[in-house]
């Protein structure tokens, strides 16, 4: 099991459980460079786990077209070509974020993963292997 920074955890949990704290708030707490290492961890993990192997662009582009509808909130910040390429990019195609705007991939690295995993509706224990499995992956990365 990876080491479990109780903040991280909070974070990783807030990022997929319906209720939970604002993501924002805990990042406040770890910082900015491990926040966004974990995010985006967990939108390749979220994106794998929804979109496994064998699944299409185009279910990839219906799903990211109908999220504005499922958060009528964010809508403006879900552009469905934008969501597009950042579940693409969480999957692990290259050069498909070059170009957008800093800030709006950082808030949609906190968004993303939660849209992806909560109609997934997780168990206790997929909550927890996903957790140990974004702080692994962002561990092996900053080595």
């Amino acid at each position: 099991m990876a080491d479990r920074n109780p903040d991280e955890v909070a974070l990783l949990t807030a990022m997929i459980t319906k209720g939970s704290e604002n993501p924002k708030s805990i990042a406040a707490r770890i910082g900015p460079a491990r926040t966004y290492a974990l995010a985006g961890s967990a939108l390749a993990v979220a994106a794998e786990r929804r979109f496994p192997t064998g699944s299409t662009y185009a279910e990839v582009a219906a799903y990211s077209k109908g999220l504005a509808d499922r958060f009528p909130n964010a809508a403006e910040l879900l552009k469905p070509t934008v969501v597009e390429a950042m579940i693409r990019s969480g999957r692990g195609e290259e050069g498909l974020l070059d170009g957008l705007d800093v800030s709006l991939v950082r808030q949609l690295l906190l968004m993303l993963p939660y849209a992806l995993m909560t109609d997934l509706e997780l168990s206790a224990v997929d909550k927890e292997s996903f957790i140990d499995e974004v702080i692994e992956m962002t561990d092996e990365e900053s080595e």
